[in-house]
């Protein structure tokens, strides 16, 4: 027996899915190969962000601030060359979104507030 013969793939719903599933809708300009379009659009109608008259108090952005687009981050210059390196197998180009070097706000503590201790030392039995 072949595989095809065990594994099938309908191009359309069996009755009895369509039957067990009332209210069924599909969005093609909501791609479910990431979570996140489904994410931002089920947050408008559940926990009460959905607006009964249709106006929300936030327009949102299907998008996102990255577009959909992959992200990666590199932490060091090694990390760069890597991602340099895959960019140029797959014949891609990327678009810089924030600076290679990080930096905390001002108001964030650097030091901690917990007096050092000094090292501990274990008892041999």
């Amino acid at each position: 027996m072949k595989i095809t013969e065990i594994i099938t793939e309908e191009s359309q719903m069996p009755d009895s899915h369509i039957a067990a599933t009332p209210g069924m809708k599909n969005h093609p300009k909501l791609d479910n190969s990431s979570p996140y379009a489904p994410w931002r659009f089920s947050a408008h109608f559940l926990g009460g962000a959905g607006a009964p008259d249709g106006k929300y108090e936030h327009v949102p952005e299907k998008e996102g601030p990255t577009g959909q687009a992959l992200v990666t981050v590199a932490y060091s210059e090694g990390e760069h060359q890597i991602l340099d390196q895959a960019e140029k197998a797959f014949g891609v180009k990327s678009h810089r979104l924030t600076p290679n070097d990080s930096s905390e706000p001002a108001e964030v503590h650097s030091v901690s507030p917990v007096k050092a201790r000094e090292p501990v030392t274990l008892r041999r039995k």
